[in-house]
């Protein structure tokens, strides 16, 4: 309990010294300096004692007065009370804490890459004294790598500093009244002495808190000046530009090829445009070639049939026969009448023309009838040139209109089919851009 009770004492008040070692350098009384180790200052105390005990001193003496023998005395109790601070680690660090100390920071305004290393690297190893982790690492030159110089920067900006700051306050001659240390010894009871610790520990967390920020501008002017970090900097902008460009040119190559694909495709449109309309045209032309075909075949039916054999055939007959046969079977019909021998007697079953065209109608469902006077097919017989009845003009009409829409039936089934065989091919045309797109995507990645 004593023991927690004098660390906290330590920890909350100053190191007090003796009157005789004011203005002592303590470490010069015993003939070491701030470097030496524990085991050196122990070594050099025991010289020390040997040397100026008072009793082996005085006896070395013939005559000592009692000034003399007092100074001697006085002399031996520095001694051994220099050791008892320098031997404890926290009565050293305090000690060393109050010792004069040039916190000074090298300024923004470094010219020059030699003066900016000549500048922070005293100013570094000055303020390396107080890091509590040894050893610490040193600046370094315009030749160290990189890694080392960022281990360098987070070591210092991670600083832990030892330097007490209540011998700090202590020293300070420009602190105001307000900020006296309180002097534990003075409290009358132990609320007192612990009120006193607090309002003295929170005086150093102020100095403390202004001595780390001295640190930290120091690390931060320094990264700021620092040659290599520039470099670095300007090395990482360079490749930073050289990657958006790259991406820049990859993005404009990209934008060049979709825009080829894309000029290829309107071209490939409208050179399909252009044939399709083209292809329309002939279609459209075929179309009416095809008709006027079938027309000129109806007509030489017609002349064939008022040539080889007009009175036995009706002319509303035969031109329903023509409404109902193509081309090629009107054409066959017609050859076959024309090459067809002559009559060989007054009746149709001896015309053989004739039985050709009955034959026909019958097998378009239409029963043959010997014609009257006025149903006799002539050169020019069309169904405005011949009096029909009505029944047999209406007859006329309803089988014009199912040819018509057998033609039409059929030229659509052809329209959509060619629509369908359209699509198609303009999905094959899809899928494979989409595939060699997808390839060249592949390349580029």
């Amino acid at each position: 309990m004593q023991g927690k009770t004098e660390a906290r004492k330590n920890a909350s008040s100053a190191l007090k010294i003796s009157e005789a070692l004011k203005d002592v350098d303590l470490y010069d009384l015993l003939g070491v300096t701030e470097e030496t180790g524990s085991d050196e200052i122990k070594d050099q105390y025991r010289s020390l004692v040997l040397l100026h005990h008072p009793d082996k001193k005085i006896a070395k003496m013939d005559k000592c007065s009692e000034k003399e023998k007092k100074k001697i005395e006085l002399e031996f109790v520095k001694i051994q009370e220099a050791y008892d601070i320098l031997s404890c680690e926290d009565k050293r660090r305090k000690y060393d804490s109050s010792l004069d100390f040039d916190d000074s920071i090298p300024s923004n305004k470094i010219r020059t890459d030699t003066e900016f290393f000549d500048t922070f690297k005293e100013a570094f190893h000055r303020f390396s004294r107080w890091s509590e982790k040894k050893p610490v690492p040193c600046l370094g030159d315009e030749n160290t790598p990189y890694a080392q110089v960022e281990k360098f920067y987070d070591f210092w900006t991670k600083f832990k500093s030892w330097r007490d700051p209540l011998q700090m306050m202590e020293m300070d001659e420009d602190k105001d009244s307000d900020d006296e240390l309180f002097n534990l010894d003075d409290a009358e009871c132990r609320e007192e002495r612990r009120w006193m610790e607090r309002e003295n520990q929170r005086m150093a967390r102020a100095y403390e808190k202004e001595w780390m920020a001295t640190i930290s501008e120091l690390v931060q002017r320094a990264e700021k000046s620092d040659p290599r970090i520039k470099a670095e900097k300007q090395r990482r902008k360079n490749l930073r530009d050289a990657d958006k460009i790259a991406k820049q040119q990859e993005q404009k190559k990209l934008q060049e090829q979709k825009e080829a694909e894309e000029k290829k495709r309107r071209e490939e449109e409208e050179k399909r445009a252009a044939e399709e309309a083209v292809k329309k045209q002939e279609e459209k032309a075929a179309r009416e070639l095809a008709k006027q075909a079938v027309k000129d075949a109806r007509k030489q039916l017609r002349a064939a049939v008022q040539q080889k054999c007009p009175t036995f055939v009706c002319s509303h007959q035969l031109q329903t026969l023509c409404l109902e046969l193509e081309k090629d079977a009107l054409i066959n019909l017609t050859n076959s009448i024309l090459a067809a021998s002559a009559p060989t007697g007054s009746t149709a079953e001896q015309c053989p023309a004739t039985v050709l065209v009955h034959a026909e109608f019958t097998n378009i469902g239409i029963t043959p009838a010997i014609p009257e006077q006025n149903e006799l097919v002539t050169t020019c017989s069309t169904p405005q040139e011949v009096d029909f009845t009505p029944e047999q003009i209406a007859e006329i009409k309803e089988r014009e209109r199912l040819a018509e829409e057998r033609r039409k039936k059929k030229e659509e089934a052809q329209r959509i089919q060619a629509e369908k065989d359209e699509v198609e091919r303009k999905k094959r045309e899809e899928e494979k851009k989409a595939k060699d797109a997808k390839a060249r995507q592949a390349k580029f990645d």
